[in-house]
């Protein structure tokens, strides 16, 4: 079922044709597998998924530009996973692992994982990790917390025009 679409459109490429297309709903990797014209790579990564216990997408996303497939899901979808679940995982997937241990670690903080499959290749080309930081409004798991930060994140965070945190929500920025 789906929850909510969307579509990208960038009008200097697409002439007013959708670049991306979003679906939010309730599916798994595998059935995602059996649509027609889903990515090879994804099919042939289906144990690597459910080896680590990943099985329920909650956001596609279709790149029309760049001939690729994301799948986004819940890092900690069946049960909190350590840094070194999380570094097994990019290893299965084929991905380079960061090689700072302070990243290894926030990389496996509450959040989201995206996988992308390009439609012309069998490898995974590239995974993301999508670290949301508790907050007053949604609070960590009891038990958990968040690694902190690394350095150059925090510093790219700090020198960013945007807000990184409840304290600097009305700190303005210099370029704003």
């Amino acid at each position: 079922p789906t929850c909510a679409s969307g579509a990208d459109f960038d009008s200097g490429r697409s002439g007013g044709n959708p670049v991306k297309l979003w679906h939010f709903g309730r599916h798994t990797a595998k059935q995602l597998s059996s649509v027609k014209g889903a990515p090879k790579a994804l099919i042939a990564k289906l144990p690597v998924f459910h080896q680590h216990g990943l099985s329920r997408v909650f956001c596609t996303g279709i790149d029309l530009d760049r001939l690729s497939t994301n799948l986004y899901f819940r890092l900690h979808e069946n049960k909190q996973r350590s840094s070194e679940d999380v570094v097994a995982l990019l290893q299965d997937l084929g991905v380079k692992v960061p090689a700072d241990e302070e990243m290894r670690r926030y990389i496996a903080g509450p959040g989201t994982i995206a996988v992308t499959f390009r439609w012309d290749s069998m490898n995974c080309e590239r995974v993301a990790c999508y670290i949301v930081s508790p907050t007053e409004v949604s609070p960590p798991p009891s038990g958990s917390q968040l690694p902190p930060m690394p350095g150059r994140l925090k510093a790219f965070m700090d020198e960013s025009a945007l807000p990184s945190g409840p304290s600097e929500a009305h700190r303005p920025h210099p370029l704003n």
